[in-house]
């Protein structure tokens, strides 16, 4: 557990490095989580928004697609489900 949370580190500051260089490296990888408003303030994120609110702004761009996926229920799932129904009844 220990080599992951050093990797997941060492990704932290590698990706401040590359991406955001005008950042002190050592004032924001002290292995401190940085959330929200915190974040901002470093200058770790350039603004802060739901992810409904990204999509919103991209579907005036791109095309949107929603994909699910139903899960087929096993036979024993669909007895159970006849039994509820005659019982509910």
């Amino acid at each position: 557990m220990k080599a992951e949370l050093e990797d997941v580190h060492e990704l932290f500051k590698n990706q401040i490095s590359e991406h955001r260089p005008q950042i002190d490296l050592d004032a924001v990888a002290t292995g401190e989580h940085w959330y929200g408003v915190r974040a901002l303030g470093l200058k770790l994120v350039d603004e802060i928004r739901t992810s409904d609110d990204f999509l919103l702004e991209a579907a005036g761009d791109f095309d949107l697609y929603s994909v699910a996926y139903k899960r087929r229920r096993t036979l024993p799932e669909r007895l159970l489900s006849g039994v509820e129904s005659l019982l509910s009844r």
